[in-house]
């Protein structure tokens, strides 16, 4: 049997393993190429108590990184827990949160979910996550009459350079993008458009496809749903 190979651009850790073994068990070779790492930023004041997380009425997360990021400044868990989707729900669930509800996988589905559960008077939401997160979730939100204080814990810093092997390897048929800090710092390493040209681009969102439009990629596929179970049928529908 030919190899199957696919690059996978998540940074290091314990989601890219989680990663690696399900693309094993599916039958593919996956080669780890992270395109960004993550960066923790100063403490907002989490571990003195000068930021109080009780006085919110519930507390946001759009990313597992940030939920771990809480989970180690604070003991806090006596808010409700909205995520964006089931990996940063489960994320909060293994720290201890109780109350935890997922909120459709992207931040527009997460802002209507909010809009539908929270209300103006019970004062703001605090979300924690990157420096730069993706969509504009305390926009959404104020649609609605609702407020979001944005704290953030990390920030995502992209890789300089790509291996050179990586876009060579034998069987070479995909790669997968998680996220748009991935697909942006992929762009911004401007490969060789005939290196991309018998490869496809498997992304989460329309906002991870979006910047691998143009590049050279024999096609940029998106996944029915933003969640690795639904990238990982994209790359089965490729055979």
């Amino acid at each position: 049997m030919s190899r199957r190979v696919v690059l996978l651009t998540r940074p290091e850790g314990a989601a890219a393993a989680r990663s690696l073994r399900r693309l094993k068990a599916l039958g593919w070779e996956g080669i780890h190429v992270p395109l960004t790492r993550m960066e923790a930023l100063p403490d907002p004041g989490l571990t003195s108590g000068a930021l109080d997380p009780a006085a919110a009425q519930a507390l946001i997360f759009t990313s597992a990184e940030g939920l771990r990021r809480f989970a180690a400044l604070s003991g806090f868990r006596g808010r409700p827990v909205h995520a964006v989707g089931a990996a940063t729900a489960s994320a909060a669930r293994a720290a201890g949160f109780a109350q935890v509800e997922e909120g459709g996988g992207d931040v527009r589905s997460l802002a209507l979910h909010l809009a539908a559960r929270l209300r103006p008077e019970a004062g703001p939401a605090l979300h924690f996550g990157a420096e730069a997160p993706a969509g504009d979730l305390a926009g959404d939100l104020a649609g609605f009459g609702l407020r979001l204080i944005r704290i953030p814990l990390y920030r995502t810093l992209p890789l300089t350079r790509l291996p050179e092997s990586a876009l060579r390897a034998e069987g070479l048929r995909a790669a997968l993008f998680h996220a748009p800090s991935a697909a942006r710092a992929f762009a911004a390493l401007r490969p060789e458009p005939a290196a991309l040209e018998g490869i496809f681009a498997a992304t989460i969102s329309a906002a991870a496809a979006e910047p691998l439009e143009g590049l050279g990629f024999r096609g940029v596929l998106r996944a029915a749903r933003p969640d690795e179970a639904h990238m990982l049928g994209v790359l089965a529908a490729l055979g």
